[in-house]
């Protein structure tokens, strides 16, 4: 082959390899999508579906008859809540007091500003 052929072979394995990447990236992404999806179907919150009401100024999901007997997660957003819930979810008895993480992330904060 000569040089021209040469190229032109080179450039033809390029693209294959660009096109190739493209589908495998496009898949990943379809992938990861469905990844997250069934990720957070098997959270505590989406499958026990706590009640979510404004409590304040903080969102509250809560499951359970009351916040000391049930289980409860706060947050700024609904997401939060959720978020927090979840976390809330699997702590040990001793440390599962309503909000407990909200309040933590609340007392952190205040003592960075006042710093």
């Amino acid at each position: 082959m000569g040089e021209f052929e040469d190229q032109m072979a080179h450039n033809a394995a390029n693209d294959k390899a660009e096109a190739a990447f493209r589908s495998m990236q496009s898949a990943y992404q379809i992938d990861g999508f469905n990844y997250a999806a069934a990720e957070r179907m098997g959270t505590p919150s989406f499958m026990l579906k706590p009640r979510l009401c404004i409590d304040g100024n903080k969102w509250s999901a809560l499951f359970g008859d009351n916040i000391q007997e049930g289980v409860c997660g706060f947050g700024d957003s609904p997401d939060e809540a959720y978020v927090d819930f979840d976390k809330s979810w699997y702590m040990k008895l001793e440390d599962s007091r309503p909000g407990y993480l909200a309040a933590l992330k609340e007392q952190q904060t205040k003592e960075r500003l006042a710093k």
